[in-house]
């Protein structure tokens, strides 16, 4: 490896390309060259070890990323006016410690680049002086770390106000792409707002979500003029009614998941050093008079409001040489004949039965099944020769590939508790309807869910065959009347009912799944229900439940504009009067009362009769209306429109 390394930095030249002329080559001093998957690991080796001098500074820290360093200094009683000796004190421990860090980076061969280098102080009156190298370094109002812009007040505006001009230059993409009768369609849109435009204007909102109220709301009106492009509500619509109708989160929920979503990394990894920070109990800091919350204490708020814990996350374990460990035998052929889509049941289990006959008829065959219903998690196994079985219930909100991992990882432990002096067979069929587990085993444990598990089962394996057992693994298509596979299907059901719950961890998606869904039941769904604005009173009848998936294509503009208590004839500041029925002219009196639209109306009436159904404008605006019930409601929205626009 030493070799290695060393050819790799040796000897390396360099030229100047300016059109089409080259300079003469020059010899490369020092340096990785760029691009190469090795450079950046090497860097990180010599810039490691340059900042360890300054471990012995009790009062200094370094944050380091790359070749970006930050030297903190933190003073119990920061410098005011009046305190001369304070500041000198600061400015001669910053200075000295800087001076250290630069003069070491420079016997190591880096250069510090002076003139970028910031200083910025917090919370005081007069700023200490700092010298680099005899060069006087200014303090800054702010400063650019990693991405974000930190000011003095740590308010964030100048952060937010960049991020919201992003935002708004990002927003032109769905003008380019759509107008008022063509373009793209809203699920497009949201997929741009989702990938393209939130994550240009929310980066670091985990940080500044301390911010003050007003700062933040600069943000929320840039998301507000896209979900009203999404759904094309009129102007005056409520902007939680824009949420509720297109699905996405507002920011401030956003915030709390992302928030709670980096508490769960953080704790996924023992090593990680930001792991202490969740742990210690802290005050709020009195900053400039007030009390003001920080990252650390507004996620702990969240973690126990949700129920959430770092005790339900899985650690991250330590890397393990899995050349040294057999190649598992996966079986998934079977995927490459049938299509589930496609096929008929019948077909499937001929194929299947026939495969198991040709390939595995002198193996005993066990079926493996996972379940999953609401928030409760059960495995099933079957072992058809001994008509043995296992139910058992796993903890809640883990998913479906988990499950059927953890069923085959105790088919493996069962097999490993045999007598090995009395057994009978030594070729075992693991039967699995979960291609994702399958696939995960064969994988690069770098890119799968679970690594943990795959893990465990792969050192399993691994001592099974060096003990003489042939396991393989093989998918098979579920619920096609394969009696095996309906059995273990039957088992997981019932292990979903036990009371006794097996402990697994959380992996890292099933915890940002549980987040979610924590975060929409405890914070933002209650919040719904309280509001108590006419508009979202009315609106909450027809959709109780946040999240509700509202369709927003074309033909359903009118209806939810009707849905939202906003169209042209109904909003506020207008005062328009029905001249036919002598009444004021809103949303309800022309769907439910107008005489000007009996004759669209009559097809609604008979259908709500149809099934009992009373007819009031909540049951004509509530979803679920399929076939020509839902074409005569848009027919008659399309009716109203064309005589009062909505």
């Amino acid at each position: 490896m030493y070799n290695y390394v060393s050819d790799f930095l040796s000897k390396r030249t360099f030229q100047v390309r300016v059109g089409d002329s080259l300079s003469d080559t020059h010899q490369q001093q020092n340096g990785t060259p760029q691009g190469a998957v090795l450079s950046p690991t090497i860097f990180n080796i010599l810039i490691n070890k340059v900042v360890h001098i300054l471990s012995d500074q009790d009062h200094i820290s370094v944050g380091q990323y790359a070749d970006d360093t930050s030297l903190l200094l933190k003073a119990k009683s920061a410098p005011h006016a009046g305190s001369k000796k304070r500041t000198e004190t600061i400015s001669k421990l910053l200075t000295h410690s800087t001076n250290i860090l630069i003069k070491n980076m420079e016997d190591n061969g880096f250069k510090v680049n002076v003139e970028k280098t910031q200083c910025i102080f917090f919370d005081v009156n007069e700023e200490p002086e700092i010298e680099i190298n005899g060069k006087k370094i200014r303090a800054t109002d702010s400063a650019r770390y990693l991405g974000m812009e930190i000011d003095k007040n740590l308010n964030f505006k100048k952060h937010i106000i960049k991020l919201k001009n992003r935002g708004l230059k990002a927003i032109n993409v769905l003008r380019y792409m759509s107008g008022k009768n063509w373009g793209i369609n809203a699920k497009q849109k949201t997929m741009i707002l989702k990938n393209y435009i939130l994550p240009k204007m929310t980066y670091g909102e985990e940080v500044f979500d301390t911010s003050s109220k007003s700062n933040l709301l600069i943000l929320d009106r840039v998301q507000h003029i896209v979900l009203r492009n999404i759904c094309r509500a009129r102007k005056s619509t409520k902007v939680e009614i824009l949420h509720y109708l297109t699905g996405i989160d507002p920011l401030h929920i956003r915030r709390m998941k992302k928030k709670v979503n980096l508490f769960s990394r953080i704790n996924h990894n023992l090593k990680n050093p930001a792991i202490e920070a969740y742990s210690k109990v802290r005050e709020p800091s009195n900053h400039y008079g007030y009390k003001m919350k920080n990252l650390i204490d507004t996620t702990l708020e969240i973690v126990e409001k949700i129920g959430f814990s770092k005790e339900m996350i899985m650690k991250k374990k330590i890397p393990y040489p899995l050349w040294t460990l057999h190649c598992m035998q996966i079986d998934t052929q079977l995927a490459l004949k049938i299509s589930k889509k496609n096929d008929e049941a019948k077909f499937m289990k001929t194929t299947t039965l026939a495969h198991l006959t040709n390939h595995y008829s002198n193996y005993e065959q066990i079926f493996t099944d996972a379940s999953k219903e609401e928030n409760t998690s059960g495995i099933g196994v079957y072992e058809e020769k001994n008509n043995l079985s296992i139910k058992l219930r796993l903890n809640d909100y883990i998913s479906i590939t988990t499950g059927e991992l953890y069923a085959i990882l105790r088919v493996l432990t069962n097999i490993e508790k045999r007598n090995l002096n009395r057994r009978d067979v030594d070729r075992v069929c693991v039967c699995t309807d979960s291609l994702a587990s399958c696939l995960a085993l064969k994988g690069d444990l770098k890119w799968v869910a679970r690594p943990d598990l795959v893990l465990r089962i792969r050192i399993l394996y691994h001592k099974l065959f060096n003990e003489g057992w042939v396991v393989w693994i093989l998918w098979i298509p579920s619920h096609v009347d394969i009696a095996g596979n309906e059995m273990a299907d039957k088992y997981a059901n019932e292990g979903r009912n036990k009371t006794k719950i097996i402990d697994i961890k959380l992996g890292y998606k099933e915890t940002k799944s549980f987040i979610n869904k924590k975060v929409n039941s405890e914070i933002y769904q209650p919040s719904y229900e309280e509001n108590d604005h006419e508009k979202i009173k009315e609106f909450r009848k027809i959709f109780p439940k946040i999240n509700s998936k509202i369709p927003l294509d074309e033909k359903y503009i009118l209806l939810n504009r009707c849905r939202a208590g906003v169209t042209t004839f109904d909003r506020t500041g207008t005062d328009l009067y029905c001249r036919k029925c002598k009444t004021n002219l809103t949303i309800k009196h022309c769907i439910k009362d107008c005489r000007l639209f009996d004759r669209s109306r009559l097809e609604i009436k008979h259908y709500f009769s149809a099934i009992n159904m009373k007819f009031t404008l909540v049951n004509i605006l509530s979803p679920g209306h399929k076939g020509w019930a839902e074409k005569g409601i848009l027919y008659h929205l399309q009716s109203i429109n064309e005589i009062f626009e909505i």
